[in-house]
């Protein structure tokens, strides 16, 4: 027994003299400058890009044989704007041994820190993170998706187990010259076992975000991506400013063709807050969300027009086929109250994206609406939206997330069916045909709240009544708003009507959407009685843009007309003191005359 104790020590002692033998070897005859070039050899046969390293370089041997290297650099496709694709301040890669001893380089582990990532995508399907070479390709840019295109790049670090990244802004321009910026505190990608464990801390602007969990191995994906049958199982849980989902399923990929997708998006309670500053459309929002939104949102869209005419992102939407069922308890919004019971269906079919039968509770009561997106990749994707709901009020919407809105009653029914077709929130309005109507029952509203809606909303008052910033809060009686669409125009009829306590008010013109310019009749009758033979109706005219209205010659107009013959203007519904009502306004009931039947809104 004691003899194999001996034999065993003395063998453990042969293989640690040479492997301390093997790194004193290693330490003497490999030279830093050759790894360098041998490591840009193999990345220019791998991706036709050159990659060079500028500053120090450091070789340990302990506990692994590795490399450090500071600004590091890789450079960008041709085409694109950006000379390098990637700067990275430092750069530790991980090497294994045997391959080495061979000439070969194969990295184990990759930590990078300080990185600066440019992302491009171009006409004709190409981006820059595309690195397969041109014989991959056989010379000819390839019709896949962004998808399929990173896959391929994969391929270059398949040997890798281990990738860290630490403090990176990624910057991302798409093909029709949008930018915008991300930050990414730590990102982590580790094998285990036959998954890869996945864990992203990201930021954009104030929002954070994050993703964790595990899916099917980033290697066998690469390896595997579109030259044998693939199943990637995913669990992720994804993170919005400490609110969670659920993303578990999987997706099918075969040889040629499209993947298919199996996910579910489940969770008790999420919320969408956080991404209010990114959304907003308009500069009324804005002004509700806060300053430091705005500031937000004119960083990233700097759009002239109270609908963004910022790019969306919809040629970065997956070419695949599947479900993706969602199911979310409480689903937080902006200002609102949240909705409950979030539940539909995601149908992907290649350049179409069905989301359908998507329902929701809301206050009291409910709303059903479906989305249709197809072409998603052309320059002009073509949108289908429809939906209606009822059985809530204003007061179940807005006191939930305004406590201070002090709005009570409302009880408000809405429906639309609109198509369109554009890459923009601007290009979409503009396009858009078809109708919408809502309705909102007796409520009382309070004048901050009023005053939050937005410079056209506040024109739009002030024009109706100057002095009603004097009081406190409008009784509304009724409401109602029915809105045709044709190529971006809206015409309204006699289609928008309202009753306060004591005024009777009618709405005649048009918005262009195209323009967003606004050319609205304001028509008012004062329920008194007394009236001063002066027509209002042809001096009250909102006019200007929708991001920039106003009453325009008109204004000066209606202020000479109210001196000249004596007209006070007394109330926050406002009483128009004139002697001959005739000739205000003869609508009699102006909610009754803007209102269309239901079933003529949400018909096709």
């Amino acid at each position: 027994m004691i003899k194999k104790i001996k034999i065993g020590l003395i063998a453990l002692g042969l293989l640690i003299g040479l492997g301390a033998a093997g790194v004193f070897y290693l330490a003497h005859s490999i030279n830093p400058t050759q790894l360098t070039s041998l490591i840009a050899s193999l990345v220019k046969s791998e991706t036709g890009r050159d990659f060079s390293i500028a500053g120090p370089i450091e070789l340990r041997f302990f506990p692994a044989i590795g490399v450090v290297a500071q600004d590091v650099s890789l450079s960008n496709a041709s085409w694109a704007s950006e000379p390098k694709m990637l700067q990275v301040q430092k750069i530790e890669l991980q090497i294994k041994l045997l391959p080495l001893l061979m000439k070969q380089v194969e990295i184990n582990r990759i930590n990078l820190s300080g990185v600066e990532l440019y992302l491009q995508a171009g006409q004709n399907n190409r981006v820059n993170w595309d690195l397969s070479t041109p014989s991959d390709k056989g010379q000819v840019h390839s019709s896949a998706s962004p998808a399929n295109s990173a896959a391929s790049g994969i391929g270059v670090i398949t040997g890798i187990e281990h990738f860290k990244l630490v403090d990176a802004n990624i910057h991302y321009q798409n093909s029709r010259g949008s930018k915008s910026q991300y930050s990414i505190k730590n990102f982590s990608a580790d094998k285990d076992g036959g998954k890869t464990a996945i864990e992203l801390k990201a930021s954009d602007g104030a929002l954070q975000f994050g993703l964790q969990g595990k899916m099917t191995s980033l290697r066998e994906i690469a390896s595997q991506w579109n030259s044998a049958p693939l199943k990637i199982d995913t669990d992720f849980e994804i993170t919005l400013d400490g609110k969670s989902l659920e993303l578990v399923g999987d997706v099918d990929k075969k040889p040629g063709k499209q993947a298919q997708w199996n996910m579910k998006l489940k969770s008790k309670s999420f919320d969408l807050a956080p991404l209010a500053g990114g959304a907003a459309v308009a500069s009324g929002v804005n002004k509700a969300m806060g300053s430091d939104a705005q500031v937000r949102v004119s960083q990233k869209t700097k759009s002239p027009y109270f609908f963004s005419d910022t790019t969306l992102p919809l040629d970065q939407l997956p070419v695949a086929q599947g479900i993706i069922q969602i199911d979310i308890g409480k689903l937080g919004l902006p200002h609102l109250a949240s909705l409950e019971n979030v539940k539909g269906k995601i149908v992907l079919n290649g350049e179409q994206i069905d989301l359908s039968d998507l329902s929701f509770d809301w206050g009291s009561g409910h709303v059903k609406s479906s989305i249709l997106l197809s072409q998603i990749h052309s320059t002009s994707p073509l949108v289908r939206m429809q939906g209606e709901g009822n059985g809530f009020t204003l007061e179940q919407l807005i006191s939930a997330g305004n406590p201070n809105s002090k709005i009570s009653g409302g009880d408000t029914r809405v429906a639309f069916s609109i198509v369109s077709a554009g890459s923009s929130l601007h290009q979409i309005a503009s396009r858009a045909s078809g109708r919408a109507q809502i309705t909102v029952g007796p409520a009382h509203i309070a004048k901050n709240f009023l005053n939050a809606g937005g410079d056209f909303f506040v024109s739009l008052l002030d024009a109706i009544n100057p002095m009603r910033k004097q009081f406190d809060q409008s009784v509304v009686e009724c409401a109602v708003a029915y809105l045709p669409f044709q190529n971006g125009v809206v015409n309204i009829a006699d289609s928008i009507g309202f009753k306060t306590d004591r005024l009777d008010i009618t709405l005649s013109g048009t918005l262009n959407l195209n323009n967003e310019a606004i050319n609205l009749d304001i028509y008012p009758k004062e329920k008194s009685g007394l009236t001063t033979g002066v027509n209002l109706g042809g001096l009250v005219k909102l006019q200007g843009t929708l991001e920039h209205p106003g009453l325009g010659v008109n204004k000066v107009g209606v202020l000479n007309s109210a001196v000249s013959v004596g007209l006070g203007f007394l109330t926050g519904g406002a009483s128009i003191l004139a002697e001959n009502a005739k000739s205000i306004a003869t609508k009699s009931d102006p909610c009754k005359t803007a209102f269309h039947p239901w079933d003529e809104i949400t018909k096709q």
